[in-house]
């Protein structure tokens, strides 16, 4: 585990090491319960933005279909199958459906 923090880009700045390691607010949440969360908010899930791009292309190989990208049970999947999926930092964005 510490090896693995090491090699982490954020490691080696102090800003974004206390945020990795020390950030005071920090909530983890699973993907269901992002995904209800914006079914309450009336928000539909348009897709991830992440700094690390193979995620998407190994995401993309085993789901091919370009609906699945917007997916978030398939992407629940996904990470159950890839722990690290969620490692780095990413930002999702959704939509008003109201």
């Amino acid at each position: 585990m510490m090896a693995e923090i090491c090699n982490m880009k954020d490691f080696f700045s102090l800003s974004e090491c206390r945020d990795l390691l020390f950030h005071v607010q920090e909530h983890r949440f699973m993907l269901p319960q992002i995904e209800a969360a914006l079914k309450v908010l009336k928000l539909k899930f348009l897709g991830f933005e992440m700094r690390d791009k193979s995620t998407l292309r190994k995401f993309r190989k085993s789901h091919p279909s370009r609906r699945a990208l917007t997916s978030l049970d398939l992407w629940h999947e996904f990470e159950l199958k890839n722990p690290n999926t969620f490692r780095s930092m990413y930002q999702f964005w959704c939509k008003d459906v109201s």
